[in-house]
C-alpha cells in the first residue's frame, strides 16, 4: 500500500466473516437506552477494524427512546461511481460491501432484528486507511502537531510520529492538507529567505558596488519550490 493511497482500491474481492465476533459483542447483550447499543457498537468496530454509519433511521417522537429504528451499512458500502468518457479515474475508498445490521425498539428495549456480517474486503487496521473517519484526529491533537509539520518536510516523517503517538494511520494527502492549513506566518521576504536557507539548497545572485549590494535572483531546486508553495501559499 502506497502513502498516498488506499487500497480499496483494489479489485480483487474477498470474504471476511465477523459474525461470531458480532455475536459475543453485540447480540449478546441487553440494551435499555440507545447510549447501550453505541457503547456495544463502538467496541466492535474497535476489534474489529470496522465502521458502521447511519443508512436509514426513524426517530422516536413519543418516547424516552432516540429512536425507532436504525439501520447501520458499512462505511465501504456505497457503489462506486462509473466516470464518464474523458475523465480521470479518481480512486474510490466504496467497495458495495452488503455487511448491515438494523437495530429496532422493541417494547422497551434495543434488539438486533436482522444482520449480515460478511465484508468483500479486508477488516485491518492498515486497510482502515482507506476510511477518513479512522485517520481523523482530534482537535487536541491537531494542535500538538503543528511544531512537527513545521518542523518536518517529510510526510513519512510525520506519519511516522502519527502512528507512534496516536495510534492512527494517515495519508500523505492528509499531511499536506494540514500543513496548509498551518502554514507558518511571515511578515518579510527575509523571513522566507531565512526559512529557505535552513531547509533547502539556496542560490542566491547580489549586484552592486562595494558594501551596497542588492538581491537579483533567487534559484533553487524544485522540490523545494514545491515545498515553498504549499508552505506560503497564503502568504
Amino acid at each position: 500500500m502506497t502513502n498516498n493511497s488506499c487500497l480499496a482500491c483494489s479489485s480483487q474481492e474477498i470474504n471476511v466473516d465477523l459474525k461470531a465476533a458480532f455475536e459475543n459483542v453485540v447480540l449478546n447483550r441487553r440494551f435499555f437506552s440507545w447510549e447501550d447499543v453505541e457503547r456495544a457498537i463502538e467496541e466492535f468496530q474497535s476489534i474489529t477494524f470496522t465502521h458502521y454509519i447511519h443508512s436509514q433511521s426513524q426517530r422516536a417522537s413519543f418516547s424516552s427512546f432516540k429512536y425507532n429504528f436504525v439501520v447501520f451499512k458499512c462505511a465501504f458500502g456505497n457503489k462506486r461511481k462509473l466516470q464518464g468518457t474523458g475523465q480521470r479515474n479518481k480512486p474510490s475508498k466504496y467497495l458495495d460491501c452488503k455487511s448491515m445490521f438494523r437495530v429496532v425498539l422493541n417494547v422497551n428495549e434495543y434488539i438486533v432484528r436482522s444482520y449480515i456480517m460478511t465484508h468483500n474486503h479486508p477488516c485491518t487496521k492498515s486497510f482502515m486507511r482507506c476510511d477518513p473517519w479512522f485517520r481523523r484526529l482530534s482537535e487536541e491533537e491537531k494542535e500538538n502537531l503543528n511544531p512537527v509539520l513545521q518542523q518536518s518536510s517529510s510526510c513519512d516523517a510525520v506519519m511516522e510520529h502519527v502512528r507512534n503517538k496516536y495510534q492512527k494511520e494517515l495519508i500523505s494527502d492528509d499531511i499536506r492538507n494540514m500543513k496548509s492549513k498551518t502554514a507558518l506566518a511571515f511578515g518579510s521576504r527575509d523571513q522566507v529567505f531565512d526559512y529557505i536557507r535552513e531547509r533547502g539548497h539556496l542560490r542566491e545572485f547580489h549586484n552592486g558596488e562595494g558594501n551596497v549590494r542588492r538581491l537579483s535572483r533567487v534559484c533553487f531546486s524544485t522540490e523545494d519550490q514545491i515545498r515553498l508553495y504549499r508552505t506560503f501559499q497564503k502568504w
